[in-house]
């Protein structure tokens, strides 16, 4: 699983809030990404949305890519790894 966020974006902050007080078990299968200071995660995200469908004006983050699935928003991605992942 990939999560694509920003640094100083506010949904992407509540991300970070749960992040910091989740198991490691969980953060193990998540790789992080930042997209406003590195250009080739930003490339990466828009190539990503793409390939999911999504015009490139209304791919947000924070983003979960995750195979055939993907996820926008923190709280849809929240509730998903506290459903999903180990604790």
């Amino acid at each position: 699983m990939t999560l694509y966020w920003g640094e100083g974006c506010p949904n992407c902050s509540q991300m970070e809030s749960w992040l910091a007080n989740t198991t490691s078990a969980r953060l193990t299968a998540i790789t992080k990404k930042e997209i406003y200071n590195n250009r080739e995660n930003y490339e990466e995200l828009r190539k990503v949305g793409k390939s999911y469908g999504i015009p490139e004006e209304f791919i947000g983050i924070p983003f979960l890519a995750m195979g055939e699935k993907h996820l926008m928003g923190h709280s849809n991605i929240i509730t998903f790894l506290e459903e999903t992942l180990p604790k």
